[in-house]
Parts: structure tokens; sequence; C-alpha cells
């Protein structure tokens, strides 16, 4: 009969035996790996190379897709405002000419002159809420001689929800009355300040001349008829 050492020292080598043989097959497999390895280094780097690329790529897409939005943006708001000025400026000389209209049917009914005020232009200037003006009067028929009275420059708008009336001699101003006196035309040109919370919707210029050869006539402008920066 086997005794019971020869079986422990029969299993311990069966074991050492295991043990060897894994050892072996792990060594092999890893041996084995090596290759392959090698085979996909180079492969593995270009695709990162090429998924940096793509990133970048798309990238620069998305910044291009921003780009032509925000053009698209701005070319919509140009149209509107060039359009809503168009607009403006169209009403603005129907507006005239029905003042001229009603100012020459004025001048052949009474037998008398009148002053036409045209060419508004506002300007934007360096301190907040304070504008620019210049404008021209003219006779709208000759032979009426020299032409003297007062201009009165009006701002009309809103504070809150009430419309609100201000005179130039009214604001901060400079000048701050208009004095009339001209033979062809007279050129005006001064500036004034809006109050905080008034909304400014129109100018309306006044012409009030002394005598009775002339007619008192005025002209209205939407604002802004022009806001030159």
């Amino acid at each position: 009969m086997t005794s019971r050492s020869e079986r422990s020292a029969r299993g311990f080598a069966l074991l050492a035996c295991l043990f060897f043989i894994a050892l072996a097959c792990g060594v092999g497999y890893e041996l084995g790996r090596i290759p392959a390895r090698t085979q996909l280094g180079p492969e593995l780097a270009r695709l990162a190379v090429e998924r940096e690329r793509l990133v970048r790529e798309l990238d620069a897409v998305r910044q291009q897709a921003l780009i032509l939005e925000r053009d698209r943006t701005i070319e919509r708001e140009t149209v509107r405002v060039l359009q809503s000025r168009l607009e403006a400026a169209q009403e603005v000389r129907l507006e005239q000419a029905r003042e001229l209209s009603y100012l020459k049917r004025l001048v052949q009914a009474g037998d008398k002159g009148a002053v036409r005020a045209h060419d508004l232009r506002l300007s934007v200037q360096s301190q907040p809420r304070r504008y620019g003006y210049d404008f021209l009067l003219t006779q709208l028929v000759d032979g009426v001689g020299q032409v003297e009275g007062r201009v009165v420059l009006v701002i009309e708008g809103v504070r809150g929800d009430e419309p609100v009336r201000l005179r130039l001699d009214e604001l901060t101003a400079e000048p701050a009355t208009i004095g009339m006196d001209f033979e062809h035309y007279q050129h005006c040109s001064g500036w004034f300040m809006l109050p905080e919370g008034f909304a400014p919707q129109l100018v309306v210029i006044q012409i009030e001349p002394d005598g009775e050869r002339l007619a008192a006539t005025s002209a209205s402008f939407p604002w802004p008829l022009e806001l030159i920066d």
C-alpha cells in the first residue's frame, strides 16, 4: 500500500506540474499579445490624430454657422431699419407736399407771402439727451422783401402716458429763441437737451412773422427725420 507521505509527494508534484503549465500558458499568451499591440499602435495613433482633426473641423463649422446666423440677424435688422426710414421719409415728403400746397393756396387767396421751414436735420451731441439741429427758412414767393419775426421750435412727445409739448425756450438750449431776419433764405442751427423720461415723436417749426405781409405757417417733422452720429 502507498503510504501517506508518498501520496502527499505525488499531490505536490501534480500541483507543481499544473502550476508550471499555467505559468507557461500565461507567458505564452502575453508573448502572443505583444505583436498585436505592436501592430495596432500606429493605427491607434493615426485614429487619434484623425479624431482631433475632425473635432477641429466641427468646431470651425459651428463657428461659421454662428457667424452666418449673426450676419443674417444684422441683415434683417438693417433691412427693417431702412424700411422704417424709407416709410418715414415718404410720410415726410407727403406731409411737406400737403403743407406746401396749403401755403400756396394761402398765399394766393390772401395775397400774402409765406416762409417755409424745411431740410431739418438732427444730430447726436456728446452729452446724453443733447441734440443739435439745423434747418432752412426760405420765402415761398419772391418779391416780398425783408422778412422779420420769430421761429418757435416745439418738440412733441410723451412722458409716461401723457402727451407733452416742449418749446425751445422751455429747454436747456442754445439759442433759447430763434429770430427771423432775411430776404432770401436763413440757416438756423443750435442745440437743445431733452429731459429724462421724455420720448420725442415730432418736431414742429412754427413761423411767426411780423407785420401783415406774411402769413403764419408751420412745418412738422417726425422724430427723428435724420439723426446723425
